[in-house]
């Protein structure tokens, strides 16, 4: 279907026109004139003007279409950028959670058992203590019971009796036997680790 268009003269100019054509396209020409023949207000296109007008359209189309091309890669482009930095942000941010996850559980577990260590020692330490106090307070009976007998030994040496017995019972030139006996339970109770040997 050949377009038509339609020629306004709004220009005072008699070289020139101003055409507006049925899909919108408007466009200034110079005036065609046949000879002896009289400006109509509608003229079929002409095929050279036809012919740059369709090469204007598809110039312009192209230029359009590389603009539009150039475009749509410069925000692929971005799109790109920003979904590998999203990406990037999103691992980073994963392996900082399993690493920081993965040293908390060590931290807890290493806490854990130098709990465990401490409360073990701790235990131990108060076993060895309680043995030790009952071994203290055995130690301490046995001691009073020893110094009682002890004691009561001493008191009831015959060397606290009248002085003939002692002089009865010792020979010319000997120490009287209740008197070593005597002696050697005085140093047996405040030196234990002297020997009877050592002392007769």
């Amino acid at each position: 279907m050949q377009e038509m268009s339609a020629v306004v003269d709004w220009d005072d100019d008699d070289d020139t026109e101003l055409c507006h054509e049925d899909d919108g396209f408007v466009y200034r020409r110079k005036r065609r004139r046949g000879s002896g023949e009289q400006p109509s207000a509608s003229v079929p296109a002409q095929p050279d003007l036809e012919r740059d007008r369709t090469r204007w359209r598809r110039n312009k189309l192209l230029k359009l279409k590389d603009r539009y091309r150039k475009e749509i890669h410069r925000w692929e482009l971005i799109s790109n950028s920003l979904r590998a930095m999203e990406d990037k942000t999103t691992q980073v941010a994963e392996e900082y959670v399993e690493a920081t996850a993965a040293h908390l559980v060590d931290t807890l577990d290493s806490a854990a058992g130098l709990i465990d260590e401490l409360l073990v020692k701790a235990n131990t330490q108060e076993a060895a203590i309680s043995h030790v106090s009952n071994l203290t307070e055995l130690a301490e009976s046995i001691c009073s019971d020893l110094e009682e007998q002890w004691s009561k030994s001493y008191i009831d040496l015959s060397v606290w009796s009248s002085p003939p017995f002692i002089s009865s019972t010792s020979t010319e030139g000997e120490a009287p036997l209740p008197l070593l006996f005597s002696a050697f339970m005085i140093q047996l109770l405040f030196k234990p680790h002297i020997s009877l040997p050592r002392l007769l």
